[in-house]
């Protein structure tokens, strides 16, 4: 049965929809998208390790952070509790050799103990016990029943807290103090927890002794002996560079770290005890930032 012209058409129009989809079907891609590569990358099996691998460590980080979140409270107190124990037991070491009848031992637990109390590096609690400690020996060797050990632990304590002005009363005189003087005075350091309180209680005086030959030493010893029995501090004598030493015999002093009695009662011991009397010299203000409360330094002129 022959087919009709419309029939015929009918076919070939279908034919070639036929033809046109095969075409476009067949025709190249263009390249992936990112979320194709993605797709592709989580379906292969390094894909799949990798990011149940994130997955589980970000959710571990998770809980980790959200259970000390929980319990920051319970363990700052254990921390706490911990540091105090620890700043304790170093206190109770260190305390003994505070007292000790030998020097190097003394100055040791003296730099370490304030090493502790400096700043915020230690419980307040115990800074309060170790400024109590430092207090108590150096007010211990300062009665006149005090022990040898005693005493030597104390000046100690006002050695080593003393050092800064120590050094800058040496300076003074020197062929270096005029560029030191003229240059601006730099900012006093603040002072450390047991200094701080060390300056807060009525501190004794104290006069170190400085000559600059060996021969001066015999009547160095025998000032530092009258200058003790008048009830003064002597912490000892040193030996400095004998261009160091003034002309003449001199107490230096920073006016407004001396009481009045204070610097009257020096005037008159070392006047006793010193031939010819020392002149009594004020420092500038500028050498006097660091230097501690009733500090006094006997020079002796050079030979």
């Amino acid at each position: 049965m022959a087919l009709t012209p419309e029939q015929q058409q009918d076919i070939r129009e279908e034919e070639f929809f036929r033809m046109e989809v095969r075409k476009s079907l067949a025709a190249p891609k263009g390249p992936p998208s990112l979320m194709d590569r993605l797709s592709a990358f989580g379906d292969s099996k390094v894909g799949f390790w990798l990011l149940t691998t994130v997955l589980a460590g970000l959710v571990a980080t998770g809980f980790t952070k959200l259970q000390r979140y929980v319990d920051q409270e319970d363990i700052a107190r254990r921390e706490l509790a911990e540091r105090s124990r620890r700043d304790a037991d170093m206190l109770l070491k260190l305390g003994p050799l505070l007292t000790s009848d030998k020097r190097p031992q003394v100055d040791m637990a003296i730099v370490l103990l304030n090493s502790l109390s400096a700043g915020d590096g230690i419980d307040k609690q115990v800074s309060g016990q170790i400024v109590a400690l430092f207090r108590s020996t150096a007010e211990a060797g300062n009665r006149p029943n005090a022990t040898p050990e005693e005493r030597v632990a104390s000046q100690a304590i006002y050695s080593f807290f003393d050092k800064a002005g120590h050094s800058a009363m040496q300076a003074w005189g020197t062929p270096a103090a005029a560029s030191v003087a003229a240059e601006p005075a730099p900012a006093a350091a603040a002072p450390s927890l047991v200094a701080a309180a060390l300056d807060s209680a009525s501190l004794p005086i104290r006069i170190y002794l400085q000559v600059g030959d060996r021969a001066d030493w015999p009547a160095a010893t025998k000032a530092s002996e009258g200058l003790r029995q008048a009830g003064m501090i002597v912490p000892g004598i040193e030996l400095v560079p004998a261009q160091n030493t003034p002309k003449q015999n001199s107490v230096r002093y920073c006016k407004d770290k001396v009481s009045p009695a204070a610097l009257d009662r020096v005037r008159t011991a070392t006047a006793s005890q010193v031939m010819p009397a020392p002149a009594m010299t004020e420092l500038a203000s500028k050498l006097c930032n660091n230097v501690r409360f009733n500090h006094f330094e006997l020079w002796f002129a050079r030979a």
